[in-house]
């Protein structure tokens, strides 16, 4: 075949396709108002006004009023002609008009509301392929509204209806946000590349839309006007971390049925969906868990695992055997309850700590085996305290001796400056200056001098006196305070006990 006769038939194949799918020719047909409420001007306009809408959307090939205000009064019955309203009389003149299709339009009134419909109708098939509906106030700014909203859903509905009786199809346009998609339509490839626009018979209709890297789209569609379907495509990926970091003990785990080293888990790239999650532990009870992630999302969780617990009973005595009531019990930190239980326990629990107030602390290692419930037997040494018996008497005599020694200073004082007296006296100076009274005698001034020197010894005395005995008070009393008395806790008057922090703090009033 020569490339001249090729692109002849191509030619005629577009010819043809072209002929099928070309606009309908449309009869707009007068608007009847069952409500008897519109003014024949206001239908009137009102039909031209949707005949002009439908003519600037190049949707429809609408014949003009005048060649069909010809025909209607050439073809039918002259007293008839203001009563032409409803589709008896509109399907013929729809017919003697050659139009493919006619829009039949009437307004009517329901709980108060004004209400316009408009119906595409066949003239082949003498049946309505397409319907809009506008509701509006009953004034005429309202129907001019509704009238827009009319033409609208006409010119979306965009039928292809030729008088050969070939099947509807409408406008459809397929886009998506990912780069390479493809559209299916009955599960063949319909469009290799989007966007696109194409024509699709109404009807039931399967679209699925698909890229690389991304979930595919699904739509389950009725196919009854032109429309765009748009895919808001995500990315075929997920993230998941796992951040549990307070789990004990070896265990096993299987992500997806791979072995994973243990937790926690850094943040790894997943396929949206439902993956498993296995861990087996000897601590633990068996996870078999299903973790469901939707393309895009990060998702953080702690996975709960339950630990295996054992029962465990704590039979507490004293040093002399006798049976202690009350101790509490801890286990790893926590508190589980008072002796001597039982206690439901994790099976891999570390330790074990007795407490009870005016006794040692007791702590046991622990090592449980899966079935066997545990006895443990405590026995509490009690607890003491050192005390200081002469504590007070101590502090009574230091400060006494602190007093002491002040005295002492002070009579270190006097006796310095009667010593210092002296010996101005003393000097040549003094008692040539002394001779110059008029009644100065040499007997007098040595009585003075003896004096002055008598009051300095004196002074001189006390001193010593009072360093010696308030030093001797003082060391005394540091040494009352210092001697200690081993006493037990429990025999302490005014003992008490407050918690702190996981264990008791201990407080005293003794009295002495």
């Amino acid at each position: 075949m020569s490339a001249r006769s090729t692109i002849l038939i191509l030619m005629l194949l577009s010819v043809c396709l072209w002929g099928q799918t070309r606009n309908s020719k449309l009869a707009v047909m007068e608007i009847g108002d069952k409500t008897g409420k519109m003014t024949p001007e206001m239908l009137d306009n009102a039909a031209e006004y949707l005949r002009s809408k439908l003519v600037s959307s190049g949707r429809f090939v609408v014949i003009s009023k005048e060649r069909q205000m010809a025909v209607r009064i050439k073809e039918l019955k002259k007293e008839s002609y203001k009563e032409c309203y409803d589709q008896k009389c509109q399907i013929p003149l729809g017919q003697a008009l050659a139009a493919d299709t006619i829009l039949s339009t009437t307004i009517t009134k329901m709980s108060g509301i004004y209400v316009i419909t408009a119906e595409l109708i066949d003239l082949s098939k003498e049946a309505t392929i397409f319907g809009a509906t506008a509701q509006f106030d009953g004034l005429e700014e309202g129907l001019r509204r509704a009238l827009d909203a009319i033409a609208e859903q006409l010119q979306n509905a965009r039928p292809v209806m030729p008088a050969t009786g070939k099947a509807v199809v409408y406008a459809i346009k397929f886009e998506a946000n990912a780069p390479g998609a493809k559209a299916y339509l009955d599960g063949r490839l319909f469009c290799f590349n989007l966007p696109c626009e194409k024509d699709v018979e109404e009807g039931e209709r399967e679209i699925r839309i698909t890229a690389p890297g991304y979930v595919a789209e699904e739509f389950k569609t009725l196919i009854d006007k032109s429309r765009v379907f748009s895919a808001q495509m995500k990315k075929d990926e997920a993230f998941l971390t796992i951040t549990n970091t307070d789990l004990i003990g070896d265990m096993a785990i299987q992500f997806d049925g791979a072995a994973i080293e243990g937790f926690p888990m850094p943040k790894r790239q997943v396929a949206p969906g439902k993956h498993t999650l296995v861990v087996e532990s000897a601590c633990y009870e068996k996870l078999d868990g299903v973790i469901e992630l939707n393309p895009e999302e990060e998702k953080e969780i702690k996975v709960g695992l339950i630990p295996k617990k054992v029962s465990l009973s704590v039979e507490v005595t004293d040093s002399g055997g006798a049976k202690l009531e009350g101790a509490q019990v801890s286990v790893d930190g926590v508190v589980v309850g008072n002796a001597p239980g039982p206690f439901s326990v994790p099976i891999c629990s570390k330790g074990l700590v007795i407490r009870k107030p005016g006794y040692v602390d007791f702590w046991l290692p622990l090592a449980f085996k899966e079935g066997e419930p545990f006895n443990a037997v405590a026995t509490l040494d009690y607890q003491y305290e050192t005390i200081r018996p002469y504590k007070w008497w101590g502090v009574g005599l230091l400060a006494g001796g602190a007093a002491v020694l002040g005295v002492g200073i002070a009579f270190d004082v006097l006796a310095d400056k009667e010593y210092r007296d002296y010996r101005t006296m003393s000097m040549p100076a003094a008692l040539e200056e002394a001779m110059k009274e008029p009644d100065f005698t040499r007997s007098s001034y040595d009585e003075k001098m003896k004096k002055v020197y008598d009051r300095a010894k004196i002074y001189d005395a006390l001193r010593i006196t009072g360093y010696v005995v308030g030093g001797a008070m003082a060391v005394t009393g540091v040494v009352l305070m210092a001697i200690p008395e081993e006493v037990k806790v429990l025999d302490l008057e005014g003992f008490s006990v407050a918690p702190y922090r996981d264990g008791a703090m201990l407080s005293f009033g003794y009295e002495f």
